[in-house]
């Protein structure tokens, strides 16, 4: 199996009750490598849009991090990456961020309900709606 890396919006289904859930879950199950960015949107949306507790957020960080393959961070050539993504692919720069991660990381698939579903970024990247 190829490696993927999830976009945040697919970790908070993750964690939240509804009809993604599932979906969300087995994703994480796959041990997908993950962008630190990711984590600190996940730390903001659960606080700001879910209300969650600091406990129960940091509950949630030490569940996502024993199923990851590993969490990688945002260098400084992923920052240019990312610079430069936003300009050929037009998508949001926190986006890109994840993207140049993903990409820095080797991984083939990034699941996003937020980035255009079979979209190729490089020639190597495809980012996948997981929910369509």
């Amino acid at each position: 199996m190829a490696l993927s890396s999830l976009d945040t919006n697919v970790i908070v289904y993750a964690f939240q009750p509804g009809a993604r859930r599932s979906r969300a879950l087995a994703l994480l199950e796959q041990r997908p490598v993950l962008s630190v960015q990711a984590l600190n949107e996940y730390v903001h949306t659960s606080r700001r849009k879910f209300a969650r507790g600091w406990d129960e957020i940091e509950r949630d960080l030490e569940a996502i991090r024993t199923l990851v393959a590993r969490i990688d961070p945002i260098t400084d050539d992923c920052n240019k990456v990312a610079l430069r993504i936003v300009g050929r692919y037009r998508l949001a720069f926190y986006d890109a961020l994840i993207v140049a991660v993903a990409l820095a990381g080797g991984a083939r698939d990034l699941y996003s309900e937020d980035m255009q579903d079979g979209l190729v970024i490089d020639g190597t990247l495809r980012i996948v709606d997981p929910f369509r």
